[in-house]
């Protein structure tokens, strides 16, 4: 049986998911650097050659979001320099709400098949960590 970490590892490797990339970090900490207001509203896109892609659901934050637009730029470059953000660029999305927390940030290759024995590994996992669970 393969440990929980090897489990994960491999899961995110499989979701092509590199945590020690750092645009993964923004990504992770999106509300810490906009507001919590303006990242219920606005969803980190892409990172790509010190150019930020951000998606909005309405254009009042759209609005809003180029009004910070030089205090967002600048905390990112404070926190993650290596990433030479110098630019930002945003987009109304289609009309779906962005109330979801943003998502990580991926590399863009297409997402293998799903494998049936990690489904069913992480399963019995998920399972087994119930289990264990101490009583309150």
């Amino acid at each position: 049986m393969q440990r929980a970490s090897e489990l994960l590892t491999i899961l995110l490797q499989r979701a092509n998911i590199d945590l020690a990339d750092p645009r993964a970090a923004v990504a992770e900490n999106w509300r810490r650097i906009v507001g919590t207001d303006l990242a219920s509203h606005a969803s980190l896109a892409d990172i790509d050659r010190g150019r930020m892609l951000v998606e909005v659901d309405h254009p009042a934050w759209l609005q809003l979001l180029q009004m910070r637009e030089r205090q967002i730029i600048s905390e990112v470059k404070r926190r993650y320099p290596q990433l030479g953000v110098t630019r930002m660029s945003s987009i109304l999305g289609q009309g779906r709400p962005a109330t979801h927390a943003p998502q990580a940030v991926t590399k863009s290759r297409p997402r293998p098949e799903p494998d049936p024995a990690l489904s069913q590994a992480l399963r019995e996992l998920s399972a087994r960590l119930h289990r264990e669970e101490p009583s309150p």
